[in-house]
């Protein structure tokens, strides 16, 4: 069957690809499995929602009362299906259900990233690492050219004319006038 040849012995040259192939598959069944999970608490969560809502129009109809628009029409669901998943949000139930499927597929996740990573170097593409890589390092270079540019900047700001003022040696006076001052008095 299908099943005993996916868990037969990997073997020959590209075991460990076959291998990391096999972890994708069964990751990929775990997550599927416990997506199912997840529905089928999902639905009930639903039926439980749409069972309140019938309730809450049959004591409206009791009451004699008419729903005058659509807006209290989408109140009234609103409010019993509120209490039903935020009652059901709160089981230990649920919660294990959603973080089964969550644990799932972040191993899904990695597993698929690993036979990427793989075939990428295999055919001379870059890998997600190395663009990762190549990222880090192009964002530590733009931040030495900034630090750079601003030291550049400094220094231009101290340069005047030819002279260029050196650690500890007093800046020239300022040539310019200033505004508002008159020659002469």
């Amino acid at each position: 069957t299908l099943g005993k040849m996916a868990q037969s012995p990997n073997l020959g040259m590209a075991r460990e690809s076959t291998a990391r192939i096999q972890e994708g598959f069964d990751a990929f069944v775990a997550m599927q499995m416990a997506n199912m999970e997840y529905q089928a608490v999902m639905s009930e969560i639903w039926d439980a929602a749409f069972k309140q809502f019938g309730e809450d129009l049959a004591a409206l109809a009791e009451k004699e009362e008419k729903i005058e628009s659509v807006r209290e029409l989408v109140m009234l669901w609103t409010r019993g299906a509120e209490r039903i998943f935020l009652d059901a949000f709160r089981t230990e139930r649920y919660t294990l259900t959603q973080g089964k499927l969550l644990n799932s597929t972040m191993q899904y996740r990695l597993a698929q990233g690993r036979v990427l990573e793989e075939y990428l170097e295999m055919f001379g593409l870059p890998t997600r690492s190395e663009i990762d890589e190549a990222h880090r390092r192009i964002y530590e270079l733009r931040k030495e050219v900034k630090a750079l540019q601003k030291q550049m900047a400094e220094l231009k700001c101290l340069q005047e004319g030819d002279h260029f003022i050196t650690a500890g040696e007093p800046a020239p006076k300022s040539r310019r006038k200033t505004g508002g001052q008159k020659k002469g008095g």
